[in-house]
């Protein structure tokens, strides 16, 4: 069995479901040297702009929660469609618990993008099925540089599921 690493939408099983249709074998897992940041540059265009998605950067002293979610050949093919700006790493020997099988999470370019905002739908997406302490630990540990959008009466995000 093979699985991806979610940390940012992958953990919201709605938005999830938009791509794989039963999501709900996910499990609970840490990726140690890595740390989220959201500077993923998106490159869909809308009303005119593009905006920043979450991504994972290399850092020694932290580690990213997220969820193994099993997959199968098919299903990683259309996540890497759904994820086209990210390229699948393998990160098999930096999750705990251990697990058998291959393990890939989705890990886009680390640049500084001070022109481009993050979608407030994203970011609630992202952190949907979380109790309220869980939501302030993944910001507090995430690198969010640049403006938020708000934009929930009007969801740019277009996977968004909040």
């Amino acid at each position: 069995m093979n699985y991806m690493f979610g940390y940012g939408s992958i953990m919201n099983k709605t938005s999830l479901a938009k791509t794989i249709a039963d999501p709900s074998d996910a499990i609970p897992a840490e990726l140690q040297g890595y740390q989220r940041k959201c500077n993923a540059l998106c490159l869909e265009v809308r009303d005119g702009h593009s905006y920043l998605y979450m991504n994972i950067v290399p850092n020694e002293s932290m580690s990213v929660h997220g969820m193994l979610v099993p997959v199968t050949d098919e299903e990683l093919t259309l996540m890497k469609e759904r994820e086209a700006e990210y390229t699948a790493v393998n990160v098999t020997s930096q999750i705990s618990p251990a697990i058998e099988g291959e393990i890939v999470a989705f890990v886009a370019p680390d640049a500084p993008r001070p022109d481009y905002k993050i979608p407030r739908s994203y970011l609630d997406t992202c952190t949907r099925d979380m109790d309220e302490v869980e939501r302030e630990q993944w910001i507090a540990d995430t690198i969010i540089e640049n403006e938020v959008v708000e934009d929930l009466d009007d969801p740019i995000y277009e996977n968004a599921a909040f």
